[in-house]
């Protein structure tokens, strides 16, 4: 079927538009920060984010909204049950 063989091709184009996005982000200076570096910023600005909830600036997910950034940062965060 022509529709399952385009979508398939889709699915196949979006994995590596995926792997080429994470490998760019792996090259830029951020994407090569220390971990542990990271981490502590991260734990910094979770306990010192205090833009109240509902203030245009702050989504409700507050410094949550950091774990969408890259798929490093999200991998690093949710791997660190200390910031939760």
């Amino acid at each position: 079927d022509p529709v399952e063989v385009t979508d398939a091709r889709i699915v196949m184009a979006s994995s590596y538009v995926l792997d080429l996005r994470r490998s760019r982000n792996a090259q830029v200076p951020i994407g090569r920060f220390p971990l542990e570096i990271l981490l502590e910023i991260f734990f910094c600005l979770r306990d010192c984010w205090n833009i109240p909830v509902g203030d245009w600036r702050a989504p409700l997910m507050g410094w949550v909204v950091l774990t969408h950034v890259s798929h490093l940062w999200r991998t690093v965060s949710l791997a660190s049950p200390g910031l939760w």
